[in-house]
């Protein structure tokens, strides 16, 4: 049977090719969007350059401090006092990377003044991320205990302000201090959120407050700041020793909280992989469902960029059911049931978006092909892989249901007798 209304379904779509056509049109469209966009999202979620280890990280990146009875909070990224005096006395972590949040600071060269995005990292930085220096190194333990001016650039920000990227033995004035440059990295995509920057810097270089550039965290004693932190570990159940420490280790911030935060007596802080850390800065750092919450608009998102054109296929097909009454009429008067018709049409209506998906396939290749080699985004190369496919495919398959149901419904609901009387 299900041979047949194949079979069937090939001889309907070339009976009227206007409106196959306009089928198609609108069924690409839509598929080359959703998996373009799912893409996209791919992309940032999965393990890239240079945030490699991803699978073995945990992302500490904000904090909510309540008064729970007067219903006041303060929230904010991580202050050095909570990472040192706290986050910092963790066993299970091999490496703790502390990344601040990119800072646009001055830089004079030539006798002009631009800006760029600096971050202040420590030593364990660099074990975490797997950058592709150039030429060079980066900044050692040693270097950020003696509080050394020393900077690594990225690229593209030394190719613009020194027009090459050759810039050993060269110094950059930030905002009245001189930093030596030793050492030049690629540049990492703007989808790096916790690392994309311009330049780092050894963040105890700049922790003295006699210092004209510093981070308001330096002198700031509460926990409340401007960094984030990655703790990384390669052992076995490494995640999950990490994670039970530090829900341990919460008790304890919460129990020192009023000699930090005076007035307040509840603290939400996590240690998230990946994603729920982003859905966490998205949504807030003080609930528990943030990925099931992304999870839903995602969904969400994607039924209602389905819905307007589904809406418009159903009026197709619609008027398809119209063109073919006195086939259906005839069909039931020799014994067809109404789930055969039903069931006839969905097959038909999905035959068509599969054959939508598989050109929509073909157009986002393409469109990946232009995206990558013209550098919209700069850094940034996608790539089509099995699970935006897989969501292609299920993205097909939901929209053959939105478009299709209704009409065969209508079309199994159809009277014998009223259908061949209005065909004569």
């Amino acid at each position: 049977m299900l041979k047949t209304y194949l079979k069937f379904s090939i001889i309907l779509l070339k009976r009227n090719l206007f409106f196959t056509a306009i089928s198609l049109i609108g069924t690409v469209i839509t598929l080359t969007f959703l998996v373009f966009f799912t893409s996209l999202i791919e992309n940032f979620i999965n393990p890239s350059y240079p945030d490699t280890n991803r699978g073995a990280c945990l992302y500490i990146t904000k904090i909510k401090v309540m008064n729970t009875q007067k219903g006041y909070y303060s929230a904010g990224g991580l202050s050095l006092t909570l990472i040192d005096n706290f986050i910092s006395k963790l066993k299970q972590p091999q490496q703790i990377a502390i990344i601040s949040s990119p800072k646009s600071l001055p830089v004079f060269t030539n006798n002009q003044e631009s800006t760029f995005a600096v971050r202040f990292v420590n030593e364990q930085f660099w074990d975490v991320y797997h950058f592709n220096f150039l030429w060079g190194s980066q900044f050692n333990r040693q270097q950020c205990l003696a509080k050394e001016p020393v900077i690594v650039l990225a690229s593209a920000m030394a190719q613009k302000i020194f027009g090459k990227t050759d810039v050993r033995g060269q110094t950059l004035n930030l905002n009245g201090k001189l930093f030596r440059i030793i050492g030049l990295v690629k540049d990492a995509s703007i989808f790096q959120r916790y690392v994309m920057a311009d330049a780092y810097i050894p963040y105890s270089s700049l922790a003295n407050p006699s210092d004209e550039i510093y981070m308001r965290d330096a002198k700031d004693r509460t926990f409340i700041g401007d960094y984030n932190v990655v703790l990384y570990s390669q052992k076995a159940n490494g995640l999950t020793a990490m994670e039970e420490e530090f829900n341990k280790l919460k008790g304890l911030i919460e129990s020192d909280l009023p000699a930090y935060h005076q007035g307040f007596n509840k603290v939400f802080i996590y240690a998230d992989d990946f994603l729920s850390s982003f859905t966490r800065i998205s949504i807030g750092p003080n609930r528990e469902d943030e990925l099931n919450t992304f999870l839903l608009c995602y969904v969400l998102f994607s039924v209602f960029c389905m819905l307007l054109p589904a809406l418009n296929l159903i009026n197709i097909n619609t008027s398809r059911i119209m063109e073919r009454w006195s086939e259906i009429g005839i069909r039931r008067s020799f014994g067809a049931t109404r789930q055969q018709l039903f069931f006839q049409f969905l097959i038909e209506n999905m035959v068509l978006n599969f054959i939508g998906f598989g050109l929509s396939i073909c157009l986002v290749l393409a469109l990946i092909g232009i995206f990558n080699y013209s550098q919209i985004i700069d850094n940034l190369l996608l790539k089509l892989d099995c699970i935006a496919l897989v969501m292609g495919m299920l993205f097909t398959l939901l929209f053959s249901f939105l478009s299709g149901v209704i009409p065969a419904w209508r079309m199994s609901k159809i009277n014998p007798v009223d259908a061949i009387n209005n065909y004569k």
